[in-house]
């Protein structure tokens, strides 16, 4: 069986506020704003790894937004950070949901086997993915849901989800 790889997008691509301190720029009212925000360090790089071991089929970006307008931002941010070209990850395997456990749903219909999140209640939803990377996670957040901290594997980079991807 083929691996197939589901990313969460803001928070494990795009960099997001770590504390309560910190404004989102995808919250914001300012137009534009949040094209600011930049990518994670090496994200692009590894996806487009990723997509060349594994074939475009089976790279998806899968990613909760509270409503259209900031799934909008989402969208734009991609096009104008020029990502599609630069990872060769498909426009057409990028997926939205409104709600965090509406990840499971997409992750079961495309059979993905590893998904990259940065929130263990998102992990603790997709029971029918083997393998579930916890990207830098939120200390509070995890206390949260210690209870599936056994259930994942956490990851600090995007080099370290290579190197776990290539021990397999």
């Amino acid at each position: 069986m083929s691996k197939r790889y589901g990313f969460d997008i803001r928070g494990v691509i795009i960099r997001c506020p770590r504390n309560e301190d910190e404004d989102d720029p995808f919250l914001l009212q300012e137009p534009e704003d949040y094209l600011r925000a930049p990518a994670i360090v090496h994200a692009f790089d590894v996806l487009r790894l990723l997509v060349n071991q594994h074939g475009d089929d089976n790279v998806f970006l899968i990613s909760r937004c509270f409503d259209e307008r900031t799934e909008k931002k989402t969208r734009h941010w991609l096009d104008y950070h020029d990502f599609h070209t630069s990872t060769t990850v498909r426009r057409d395997q990028v997926y939205f949901c409104r709600e965090r456990q509406g990840k499971a749903d997409i992750c079961k219909k495309f059979g993905i086997t590893h998904f990259v999140d940065d929130r263990l209640e998102v992990l603790s939803h997709l029971t029918t993915v083997g393998t579930r990377y916890l990207f830098q996670p939120r200390p509070e957040e995890v206390r949260m849901f210690i209870q599936h901290l056994s259930k994942v594997k956490q990851v600090n980079s995007w080099h370290e989800i290579l190197q776990l991807d290539l021990s397999r």
